[in-house]
């Protein structure tokens, strides 16, 4: 998916999984992200990234794409803690548009999904009968592979969609947008539906939001 991304694009995420590479803001018992009224903005400061808009703001804002890559590898890190920086009616991030807010919850599912969906990989590897595992079993390895590639497109769509409108063509944006929240739903519930089966409850308790563990 590299190539779909600019140079400063590439070296934004890797910035990302180096921050979590690190163990940061992932204390142990403390499923809570970046701090502040504004978790995003501070998250994105304290990376070095530019602050988000706002007025009296001297640094130039972190692009829509920018933004979101902070929040699919956060929540590829962790579910429970790349939720926070999805805008919510009562939470703490509240003031903005429609595209962000959009933006933030595709970007979510989709690094929720690639958390469960690494997690699943290794269960797969691991469980099983006798001599053989479930990663032997055909039908395993096709249900992964599909999930992997409904991921990869929704991805791909997403990042055209945040592209289109950081560009400023926020009428093609908002159309590309609306596939990607339909590419990025349906690779988070297959995702979903994966875990229930390999994971079990005390995974979903452990790593996922409380109104994501029942699905």
């Amino acid at each position: 998916m590299d190539a779909f991304l600019t140079p400063d694009e590439v070296a934004a995420r890797q910035k990302v999984r180096d921050y979590f590479r690190e163990g940061k803001a992932l204390a142990e018992g403390a499923p809570s992200g970046p701090r502040g009224s504004n978790p995003l903005g501070s998250f994105l400061k304290e990376l070095g990234f530019p602050g988000p808009s706002a007025a009296g703001d001297k640094g130039r804002a972190a692009s829509l794409l920018v933004k979101a890559l902070v929040i699919e590898e956060s929540s590829s890190a962790s579910p429970r803690l790349g939720r926070e920086l999805v805008p919510s009616p009562g939470g703490a991030i509240r003031s903005v548009s429609h595209a962000e807010e959009e933006a933030a919850e595709i970007a979510w599912k989709m690094g929720a999904a690639a958390a469960v969906l690494r997690a699943c990989l290794k269960a797969a590897g691991e469980q099983g009968f006798f001599a053989s595992t479930l990663m032997d079993h055909q039908k395993v390895q096709m249900t992964l592979g599909d999930i992997l590639s409904g991921l990869e497109a929704a991805r791909l769509q997403s990042y055209r969609a945040f592209r289109l409108i950081d560009g400023g063509d926020e009428s093609r944006g908002a159309e590309e947008l609306r596939r990607a929240a339909g590419l990025a739903a349906r690779a988070h519930g297959e995702a979903m539906g994966m875990a229930s089966a390999l994971l079990g409850t005390r995974w979903l308790s452990e790593n996922m939001p409380d109104n994501e563990r029942s699905r």
